[in-house]
């Protein structure tokens, strides 16, 4: 019946505050002879064991980005986004540098304030992971 799964799930999510999650409930017996509210508890219940007996993982919202620069700013720029934490996905070092990476999100204003010191550097958001 209507609403006697979605939302008892959801709100064991909730509950946990996660997100980017899925849970999958598969129901063997049941329906008719448990009724709208045996339905709804057992979802209720299913989800809740799993998620207490789940490994939880945090991980930062990444922003995936591309930045173009020239090879004597390489110095200043990777300095810079190494103590932002930056994480190196592809590289090409020549006359024109371009470099691919993500950066946590909540470090973004910092990457933006730091534009204003590297002229000529042009930073493109690819993504958000």
């Amino acid at each position: 019946p209507s609403g006697t799964a979605g939302k008892p799930i959801y709100g064991q999510i909730q509950s946990f505050d996660l997100t980017n999650i899925l849970i999958a409930v598969v129901r063997y017996y049941g329906g008719t002879k448990l009724g709208t509210g045996g339905l709804i508890d057992a979802y209720k219940t299913a989800s809740k064991l799993a998620l207490e007996a789940a490994t939880i993982t945090e991980k930062p919202v990444m922003n995936h980005y591309k930045l173009t620069f020239t090879y004597d700013q390489m110095p200043q720029i990777m300095k810079a986004l190494k103590d932002l934490g930056m994480e190196k996905l592809n590289a090409n070092f020549e006359n024109i540098c371009e470099l691919e990476f993500l950066l946590s999100m909540d470090v973004a204003p910092q990457l933006e304030k730091n534009m204003e010191d590297w002229q000529d550097a042009e930073l493109e958001l690819l993504g958000v992971i």
